[in-house]
């Protein structure tokens, strides 16, 4: 806990923010979003996060890999990805804190998901485990 505030354990305000991939999906051939605004962004909302009186702490879980499904099923992506979601992860990863990484390997994401955007039961163990190992004060970064 931050700032001297005397509370029973287990009785702090945690903030998971957890990053989707509309930003980095393209419009007219550009990013939706500008991964430089994405950056900055995340870097606002870290820093906001940070500085709250009534947040004990924080992290931000990074994207899942969009992926490219053989055999017409899933959503439709060009060739960028899944490079594309994984170069806004990262921006993500260099602009917050604390930054719960899911995406790596990317080959294991095609049994966590159900149709190369969200994640199935396994995918959402597996974030959740990722959680969890943060909440208990394991791998931080």
């Amino acid at each position: 806990m931050r700032r001297g505030r005397t509370r029973p354990p287990g009785d702090e305000t945690v903030v998971l923010v957890h990053a989707g991939h509309n930003d980095a999906q393209l419009s007219g051939g550009e990013p939706r979003v500008s991964d430089t605004a994405f950056r900055d962004a995340a870097a606002a909302l870290d820093t906001f996060l940070a500085s709250h009186e009534r947040v004990d702490r924080h992290a931000f879980v990074g994207l899942v890999p969009l992926l490219r499904l053989d055999g017409g099923e899933g959503v439709p992506f060009d060739e960028s990805q899944p490079g594309r979601s994984l170069a806004y992860d990262d921006a993500l990863a260099d602009a917050v804190e604390t930054h719960l990484a899911v995406a790596r390997p990317v080959g294991e994401w095609f049994e966590r998901t159900e149709d190369g955007v969200h994640p199935n039961d396994a995918g959402h163990a597996y974030v959740a485990e990722r959680v969890t190992a943060w909440l208990a004060g394991e791998g931080r970064r």
